[in-house]
């Protein structure tokens, strides 16, 4: 009733001091519950308290190791903070838990491909399109990564792929423009 009771004052009336007293009431009055620690964490976060939100999150999977939520709130934390290793072996351990974790497989490819580790986010953004064919963005990125490499005949299939699941996509129909372009097709670009 605590941790409900703090969830209200946190999601319904905006009073974090409150809520964070009333999921500690809860923590206390049962510290082996795992979703309260991680509503103290979401509290903490939106507050600023990153290391305490990141506390609460790691007792949190402590007590429940395949708590999606908590890994994937853990894994977002990190990669706010621009603790890419962090964050990195935080959708791992998600991706241990539920291999097909889409939010996860998107991150990490994404993760990948800003430290200029191609291989590597093609590898799991190609596992992300396997299990979701309709995930333009994952499309996207496959397109982006394909056309640096300069490779530029899978890079127009993959904004293709973007563009029919996701036609508004302005950025994979520009991107699929220049190459059109740069390869001598004006009417197509």
């Amino acid at each position: 009733a605590h941790d409900l009771l703090g969830m209200v004052y946190f999601s319904g009336q905006k009073q974090p001091t409150e809520a964070v007293e009333e999921i500690t009431k809860a923590i206390e009055l049962n510290p082996n519950e795992p979703q309260a620690y991680y509503h103290l964490a979401l509290v903490h976060q939106t507050q600023g308290k990153l290391a305490e939100a990141e506390q609460a999150l790691k007792r949190a999977i402590e007590l429940s190791p395949r708590f999606e939520d908590a890994h994937f709130t853990l894994a977002k934390l990190y990669e706010r903070n621009r603790a890419a290793e962090k964050s990195i072996q935080a959708y791992r351990a998600l991706l241990a838990v539920k291999p097909g974790h889409q939010g996860a497989l998107y991150s990490l490819g994404y993760l990948y491909d800003s430290q200029g580790k191609g291989a590597q986010a093609r590898e799991v953004l190609e596992q992300l399109t396997k299990a979701n064919p309709r995930h333009a963005d994952g499309w996207y990125l496959l397109g982006r990564i394909a056309e640096k490499e300069n490779r530029l005949t899978p890079a127009t299939e993959f904004y293709r792929l973007a563009i029919a699941t996701k036609p508004d996509l302005v950025d994979a129909h520009y991107n699929l423009g220049f190459i059109y372009r740069s390869n001598g097709k004006q009417d197509a670009a």
